[in-house]
């Protein structure tokens, strides 16, 4: 029974985040993506909140970030649903900013 609250409370936060992605509101999306991973890690959510996180970055004018959270997902999720558009969104920040090539060059183990 709490697993189920506890997943519908989840989706209302999803619904939420993905309202104000596309609404233009990426400081609510960017906050509603943090909340869905940290307050709900367990729900299922984590890949599309960390996708959402990435673009909000990226509209909000920091591609570093973006570029980070686009790793995260990608090591978390290499075969995911979001991995292609995750990495075609890295290499786009990575082509239109040299100094994100080389810091996600440096950060490759």
């Amino acid at each position: 029974m709490l697993a189920k609250a506890e997943h519908l409370l989840a989706q209302r936060v999803w619904y939420v985040m993905n309202f104000n992605l596309k609404n233009g509101k990426y400081r609510g999306a960017l906050w509603r993506a943090e909340q869905l991973i940290k307050q709900y890690p367990n729900a299922g959510f984590k890949q599309e909140a960390l996708m959402v996180e990435a673009k909000s970055y990226l509209e909000l004018g920091d591609p570093s970030s973006s570029r980070k959270t686009l790793e995260e997902l990608l090591k978390s999720y290499p075969e995911g649903e979001r991995a292609d558009e995750a990495k075609a969104m890295l290499k786009k920040i990575m082509a239109s900013s040299p100094e994100q090539g080389a810091a996600h060059e440096a950060a490759k183990p």
